[in-house]
């Protein structure tokens, strides 16, 4: 980890939409998710990508799932992927998630998907077989426990946005060890496995091993099931639009200064019920939705990270931030 970490707190400012645009200018987003039982977690990842303004969504999840998934949401598309006894991605979706993955600007792996005996091989095969760009979030990252040297098998860019509790699976520590010291930590897993981590929690960290920000702002509120799944979508819907979290250079672990600020563009909402505790479905609902301008208030469209200040375009609904307690 570098000795002095550079504080990301400028939001670059971001292309609006020109008036003739198509949907094929803004991203096909892929989402592996969902098992049997927790289907929800499908829908929640694959609207928040369109929320967040993503051109074509496609969602790949377990067939016996597919017809629930698909009637969540009628704006994404739909993948049935062949599925074990428990109705979990099986090891025969191998081939098609590389294949599906090789043809999307971005892919999420992880909501939903259960533990499985399979998930670790799926997930090495998209690591090292492709280099999209990559979120992986839930299951993937618990997959990865034991294992976290895998993602140095990827050519291209990784975001992990694991909460406490998966991080610390991850560095086989405690969550109490993880909270003492989530900078330092976050970072030094960031530069060593040439990924960006995105931790979770009251002051969500984002950093590369290099460059870090922090959002401070946040509410209890998010402390609900789905939340992480609406966050990780739009993280992929941002990148699948063209937001290069990498530079142009040989030195693939070395992040530009725009990846930092996407996320935590996405990130910097507050609820206007702060004590409130609402469903994950509200977030994406209610988060404006990304086609003028990204969505985003005037001020954060003029590079100023939102802190206490109100924002200055009326949205109707919560607004939410998408960095609660525990997401």
């Amino acid at each position: 980890m570098s000795s002095t970490l550079q504080t990301i707190s400028e939001i670059p400012r971001l292309f609006p939409r020109p008036a003739d645009a198509n949907k094929g200018q803004f991203g096909r987003v892929l989402i592996v998710a969902g098992s049997r039982g927790m289907s929800g977690a499908a829908i929640l990842c694959g609207s928040g990508a369109l929320r967040g303004g993503a051109g074509l969504v496609r969602v790949a999840t377990p067939a016996s799932i597919q017809p629930i998934v698909a009637s969540g949401n009628p704006c994404y598309m739909t993948v049935p992927l062949p599925e074990d006894a428990e109705g979990r991605a099986g090891h025969a979706a191998a081939g098609e998630l590389v294949a599906l993955a090789g043809a999307s600007n971005s892919v999420v792996v992880g909501p939903g998907l259960g533990k499985s005996a399979t998930l670790p091989d799926l997930l090495l095969a998209i690591l090292s077989q492709t280099t999209v760009p990559l979120v992986l979030d839930a299951d993937a990252l618990n997959s990865l426990a034991g294992r976290a040297t895998d993602l140095r098998l990827h050519h291209g860019p990784v975001v992990i946005t694991p909460h406490p509790g998966e991080f610390a699976r991850l560095l086989d520590c405690d969550i109490a060890a993880v909270q003492a010291d989530r900078k330092r930590l976050a970072a030094r897993f960031a530069e060593a496995h040439h990924a960006i981590v995105v931790l979770k929690g009251q002051g969500t960290v984002v950093t590369d091993g290099r460059r870090i920000a922090v959002n401070e702002t946040g509410n209890p509120g998010m402390a609900t099931g789905g939340t992480g799944d609406v966050l990780a979508g739009l993280v992929a819907a941002l990148l699948g639009q063209g937001l290069e979290p990498f530079a142009a250079t040989k030195e693939r672990h070395r992040s530009s200064p725009p990846i930092c600020s996407t996320i935590c563009r996405v990130l910097s909402w507050r609820i206007r019920q702060p004590r409130t505790r609402f469903e994950a479905s509200i977030v994406y609902g209610s988060f404006p939705s990304n086609s003028h301008g990204f969505g985003f208030p005037r001020k954060a469209r003029r590079g100023i990270l939102p802190g206490s200040e109100t924002p200055e375009v009326p949205v109707a609904g919560p607004i939410a931030n998408l960095t609660g307690s525990t997401l």
